[in-house]
Parts: C-alpha cells; structure tokens; sequence
C-alpha cells in the first residue's frame, strides 16, 4: 500500500503549529483501528513522529516546542 501523510495541530491555542509526517497507509490503517501500537507499527519513526500520528488520530496533540514549554524533561 501507498504511504501517506498525516498531520496534527498543536492544541495549545497560541501556538498553533502543524506537524506533518509520512507513513504506511496499510499500518495507519491498523493504528486508526486500534490494532497494535504507535511503535510496533511504525518502527522507523522518532518519538516526535510517532506524537503526531497519535494527535492525528486522538485530536489532541503538543507539538515539540510546547511540550518542552509545557512539560520539560522533568
């Protein structure tokens, strides 16, 4: 199957960033159906990646600069 891209936008209200990234349409499709995890799925993708395919299917997403804002690393 084709890949295909998927984005999600921050959440946050001021920011407002769209993140983009290209995936699997035969594992987005798995993933959407809630058959098997982000990173079983999409085992090639970094973190940041993986956060936007799950904000693409959940609604909700930080993009990286908020989450660091946001959240940090503690």
């Amino acid at each position: 199957m084709p890949n295909t891209v998927v984005s999600a936008k921050c959440t946050t209200g001021a920011c407002g960033a769209i993140d983009e990234v290209e995936v699997d349409a035969a594992a987005l499709a798995r993933f959407l159906l809630r058959d098997g995890l982000v990173q079983t799925l999409f085992p090639k993708l970094d973190a940041a990646a993986r956060e936007t395919v799950m904000g693409y299917r959940n609604g909700w997403y930080l993009c990286n600069r908020c989450w660091n804002t946001n959240l940090g690393d503690e």
